[in-house]
C-alpha cells in the first residue's frame, strides 16, 4: 500500500466510525484493557462484507476482515478452530455456487455478468456451538451477523436474509449460556429483523457497523477499543415486524408490473409516526458511549427562514462523543393530509469532551414546510401553527416553539405533471390531536403578506437564451473550449448522423457484453462517449465509471509496449469482485506490461448518510475525484439517491435514506466534493421512483403527483438546485405508465423548466430495446428516438441500432432536428464544463 492509498484508507477509517450505529449497550462497550480476549463467531468474522454487489461493488486487492483487524488492534481471538472450519465451509459453498452459475449460463445463453449478479453469495451456517458447564467471564463473546445484497435482485423476508436463520439463533442462545458478555455485530447493508435481541435474554450490546468499504474490519476494532466513539444515526426506520412497513404486502409480488404506492407521502418515519406504530429503532436513532443534554438558547423566525440556536453538552464523565441534533416540524391540520412530523434540519457537533458544550445553529427555509396541493398545482403553507420539535431521533423530540401563520400562502405555482395512469387509493392516517399533546411553547408569528411572490417557472420563457454573436460560423470544439464559439454554433454544423453518434455512447467492446467493457481508455469503466467526431470536429471523449461505493475499475490490465495501447479485457466485469472465478482470467499477450488501478472502497451510501455529517461526505467525494484524476475517469455514476421505500430493495445500501431531505443533503454534499476539482462530474441516479430491482424494466410505479413531488423527486430537486450536478441518470422503470427515459414531463418540464437543470441526462445502461440482449429481461423498453425527444441526452452504453432508429425517426418526422440539436448541445456543454 503506497502513501496515497494509506492516506485514503485512514480517512475512510476515521469517517466510517461516524456512520457506526450503537443500537444497544449495557455498558460492556467499549472493551477495557482487561477485556482483550474475544470469543469470535459468525459468518461475517471471516467473510466481512465491505459493500454490496453490482454497480455498488469495488474491486480491491484486500479488505481486512474482522478477525485480522481485531488481532492487529491487540485483541486475542480464542475461537480460531471454529473460524477455520467456517472458512472451509464457505469455500465448499462457493465452489458449488460457481458450478451452478456456469451451468445456468450454458442453459440460458445469458451473459455471465447477468447470471453472476442474480446469484449472490450465500452465507452458510457455521458449526454448532458447545454448551459449557460454567459461564466464562474473562472473555467477551462477539457474534458477527453478515448479509449481502445488490443489483438485479431484491432481498427476501426469509431466514438467512431479513431474518436470522435457526442456526444463528441457536448460536446466540448458546453464547448467552456460555459467556457473561455477548455482543452482536450487524455487518449488513440494510435493515435486519432484530426481534432476536428482545427474545434472547442475556445479550449485552448490539452494534450496526454496516459496510464500511476498506475500513469494515478496522472500524469495529476502533469502536471496540474506544479509539473511536460511534456517533452514527439510522437513516431508515427499523420496524419491530416486517409487516409494519406499508409496502410489505406487495413489494415482492412480481406477478404484475404495476406497483401501487398506496402509502403516498407516508414513507418511513412519516408512516410510523402518523399511524402510531412503534418501531424497533426509530429514524435518527443511535446511542453513544456518553450522554448529552441540550438547551435552546434562541429562536429567530420570519417569512424567509427559521433559525434555532442550541447549546449541546456532553454530560458524561468518561468518553468523548458527537451528538446529532434533529429538528422536525408538525404542520397544522388543514385541507391537506400531513405527516405527524417531518425532518427540517440537523446539525452534528464536534467531538465533545466530558463536560464540554458546543453551540450549534440549525436553519431551514420557511417555505420548505409547504405541502403540495394537486388541486391547485402549487406548494402551499396552510394557515395555523407549525410546531418545531427538537431531539436526537424521530421518537425522541419535544416541542420547543410554534410558528404561527395568519393566512394560507402559495409558495410556488406549478402545473400538474406525472398524473397517475390508474386509480390510486392512498391510505390516510388516523386522526390525532396535535395541540393537546404539546406543552406550552413560545409562539412566533409570521404573515402571509410578507412572503415573496410565489415562484412561477412556467410563466418564464422556457426557450434557451440566445447565444451571443460569434465571429466564427465554422468552428470546432477547440473554438468552443476557447470561448470563441458556443455549443449551439458547433452543433448547428453537425449532420443528423453526427449528432446521433454524439447522443449514443461508444457501444460494446469485446465479447458482446453491453456493460463494463465499453471503455477502451480505462478498462472496467462503464463506458465512453463516442470518439468518432474527434478527427473532424475535435469533440473529445468522456469516460464514465461506476459506482456509489467507490470508483469501480479493473484492478490490473495490460498495455502493449510497442504503442502503449490498452489490451482490452474480454469483459469489463472483471471489475466485479469474484467475477474472474466465473469468467476465467484475462488472456495475456506478449511484450506487454501490467498497469494497476487501485481504487478505494468507500463506505456504502446508507452508511455515509448515517454519519449525518456533510463535511465527512465531502471528504469521501474528494477521495473519489482524486482517483478519477489519477486513472482518467471524467464522470462518476453516483451518487445514488433513491428513497428507502421498503427494506427489501436490493440496492438500498447504495441509497442514502427514507427521508428526501437527508438524501438530498448527502447527494448535494457528495456532488460538491467531486466537482470541487474542475474536470470531474457526478451522475445523480436513478431518476426516479426506482424502488426495487426485480422486474425493474417492466415495473410501473403508480404513484400520486404529491408523493412524487414531496418524496421521490424532492432529493433530486435539492441536489440539482444546490449543487449543479454535471449529469443525471434516468431509471429503468416506468412512472405512471411512461418509461422514465421517455418521460418528457419528468425531464423537460420538471427537471429543466421547474428546477433549472443545466447538465445532461443519461440513460441507465441498456435502457432501450436494443439493450435487451444484456440478459436483464424486460418486455417493454424505452425507445431511443423518444429518449431524445423527451430530453434524455445520452443513450448508454450505446448501440448502432439506437443511432439507426434515431435517424429513421428524423426522416419520418417523428423526431425533430431541434430536439436532437438540443440534446447534442447539452452534451457539448458538459464536455466544456469538464474542461476536456
Amino acid at each position: 500500500m503506497d502513501l496515497r492509498e494509506k492516506s485514503f484508507a485512514d480517512t475512510v477509517r476515521d469517517i466510517a466510525a461516524e456512520g457506526v450505529v450503537l443500537l444497544e449497550n449495557n455498558g460492556v462497550l467499549p472493551l477495557t484493557e482487561d477485556r482483550k480476549r474475544i470469543a469470535l463467531y459468525g459468518a461475517g468474522a471471516v467473510l466481512t462484507r465491505k459493500g454490496g454487489t453490482g454497480s455498488g461493488d469495488v474491486s480491491v486487492e484486500h479488505v481486512t476482515n474482522i478477525v485480522e483487524a481485531l488481532e492487529e488492534a491487540g485483541f486475542e481471538i480464542t475461537t480460531k478452530s471454529w473460524l477455520s472450519d467456517y472458512e472451509e465451509r464457505i469455500e465448499k459453498s462457493e465452489t458449488e455456487r460457481f458450478d451452478r452459475m456456469k451451468a445456468e449460463a450454458a442453459a440460458t445463453g445469458d451473459p455471465l455478468m447477468s447470471v453472476f449478479l442474480r446469484n449472490p453469495q450465500i452465507l452458510v451456517d457455521g458449526a454448532e456451538l458447545p454448551r459449557f458447564a460454567e459461564k466464562i467471564d474473562d472473555e467477551t463473546a462477539v457474534y458477527i451477523i453478515s448479509r449481502i445484497s445488490g443489483e438485479c435482485a431484491d432481498r427476501e423476508a426469509l431466514p438467512g436474509d431479513y431474518f436470522l436463520t435457526e442456526r444463528e439463533k441457536e448460536h446466540l442462545k448458546a453464547l448467552v449460556e456460555n459467556y457473561e458478555d455477548v455482543v452482536v455485530v450487524l455487518n449488513t447493508g440494510g435493515v435486519l429483523d432484530t426481534g432476536f435481541y428482545r427474545e434472547i435474554e442475556g445479550l449485552s450490546a448490539m452494534i450496526f457497523i454496516s459496510q464500511a468499504g476498506v475500513a469494515c474490519g478496522t472500524v469495529l476494532a476502533d469502536v471496540f477499543s474506544g479509539r473511536a466513539v460511534p456517533s452514527g444515526k439510522l437513516t431508515s426506520t427499523w420496524a419491530r415486524n416486517y409487516s409494519d412497513y406499508p409496502a410489505s404486502g406487495s413489494f415482492r409480488d412480481n406477478t404484475g408490473n404495476d406497483k401501487f404506492y398506496e402509502e403516498g407521502i407516508y414513507v418511513g418515519y412519516r408512516y410510523f409516526d402518523s399511524f402510531g406504530i412503534e418501531p424497533a429503532y426509530a429514524f435518527g436513532y443511535g446511542k453513544s458511549y456518553t450522554d448529552f443534554s441540550w438547551e435552546v438558547c434562541g429562536i429567530k423566525a420570519d417569512e424567509e427562514e427559521i433559525r434555532l440556536i442550541v447549546d449541546v453538552t456532553n454530560t458524561g464523565s468518561l468518553y468523548c462523543g458527537k451528538e446529532v441534533l434533529q429538528v422536525y416540524t408538525s404542520s397544522p391540520a388543514g385541507s391537506l393530509d400531513k405527516p405527524w412530523q417531518e425532518l427540517r434540519g440537523f446539525e452534528k457537533t464536534e467531538l465533545l469532551a466530558p463536560g464540554e458544550t458546543q453551540r450549534v445553529t440549525i436553519v431551514w427555509e420557511t417555505r420548505s414546510m409547504a405541502s403540495y396541493c394537486e388541486e391547485k398545482a402549487a406548494y402551499i403553507l396552510e394557515a395555523g401553527q407549525y410546531l418545531v420539535r427538537l431531539g436526537n431521533s424521530s421518537r425522541n423530540t419535544e416541542a420547543v416553539a410554534a410558528i404561527e401563520l395568519d393566512e394560507t400562502v402559495v409558495t410556488e405555482r406549478l402545473r400538474n405533471r406525472l398524473a397517475p395512469c390508474q386509480a390510486l387509493k392512498e391510505c390516510r392516517p388516523r386522526e390525532y390531536e396535535r395541540e393537546t399533546m404539546e406543552k406550552a411553547v413560545p409562539v412566533y408569528k409570521i404573515y402571509a403578506g410578507n412572503f415573496k411572490p410565489a415562484a412561477e417557472p412556467y410563466q418564464e420563457s422556457t426557450k434557451t437564451a440566445s447565444d451571443k454573436s460569434y465571429e466564427k460560423d465554422c468552428c470546432t470544439y477547440e473554438d468552443v473550449k476557447a470561448g470563441a464559439a458556443s455549443p449551439k454554433t458547433l452543433v448547428s454544423q453537425l449532420s443528423a448522423e453526427e449528432m446521433a453518434a454524439l447522443c449514443v455512447g461508444a457501444g460494446a467492446i469485446g465479447n458482446g457484453a453491453v456493460i463494463g467493457s465499453a471503455a477502451i481508455k480505462v478498462p472496467g469503466a462503464a463506458g465512453e462517449t463516442t470518439s468518432a467526431l474527434y478527427e473532424k470536429w475535435k469533440i473529445p471523449t468522456a469516460v464514465l465509471a461506476d459506482g456509489p461505493a467507490g470508483l469501480r475499475l479493473i484492478l490490473r490490465y495490460q498495455v502493449r509496449n510497442a504503442d502503449n495501447s490498452v489490451v482490452v479485457p474480454p469483459t469489463g466485469f472483471l471489475a466485479l469482485t469474484g467475477f474472474e472465478r466465473l469468467s476465467g482470467k484475462q488472456p495475456e499477450e506478449e511484450n506487454c506490461r501490467y498497469v494497476e488501478q487501485k481504487t478505494t472502497a468507500i463506505p456504502i451510501g446508507s452508511m455515509m448518510a448515517q454519519t449525518w455529517n456533510p463535511q465527512a461526505i465531502r471528504q469521501v467525494g474528494q477521495i473519489v475525484s482524486a482517483e478519477m484524476n489519477q486513472y482518467g475517469v471524467h464522470i462518476w455514476l453516483a451518487p445514488a439517491i433513491n428513497i428507502h421505500r421498503d427494506p427489501l430493495c436490493g440496492r438500498n445500501f447504495e441509497y442514502y435514506s427514507e427521508d428526501p431531505l437527508l438524501a438530498g443533503i448527502c447527494a448535494a454534499t457528495m456532488t460538491r466534493g467531486i466537482q470541487s476539482v474542475p474536470g470531474f462530474g457526478v451522475t445523480v441516479k436513478h431518476f426516479a421512483a426506482n424502488s426495487q430491482e426485480e422486474n425493474r424494466f417492466d415495473q410501473n410505479s403508480v404513484v400520486s403527483e404529491r408523493a412524487l413531488r414531496e418524496i421521490y423527486l424532492k432529493g433530486f430537486e435539492k441536489v440539482v438546485k444546490e449543487a449543479d450536478p454535471l449529469m443525471l441518470m434516468t431509471s429503468y422503470n416506468l412512472i405512471n405508465g411512461v418509461h422514465a427515459a421517455n418521460n418528457r414531463e419528468l425531464l423537460k418540464d420538471i427537471l429543466r423548466t421547474e428546477w433549472g437543470f443545466r447538465g445532461a441526462v443519461v440513460t441507465d445502461w441498456g435502457t432501450t430495446r436494443n439493450g435487451m440482449r444484456a440478459g436483464f429481461g424486460g418486455k417493454t423498453r424505452s425507445l431511443p428516438e423518444k429518449c431524445i425527444s423527451s430530453g434524455n441526452d445520452l443513450i448508454m452504453p450505446g448501440d448502432v441500432r439506437d443511432r439507426e432508429e434515431i435517424l429513421s425517426a428524423i426522416e419520418s418526422g417523428e423526431l425533430s432536428m431541434e430536439d436532437l440539436r438540443t440534446c447534442a448541445a447539452n452534451l457539448i456543454r458538459n464536455l466544456q464544463r469538464l474542461c476536456l
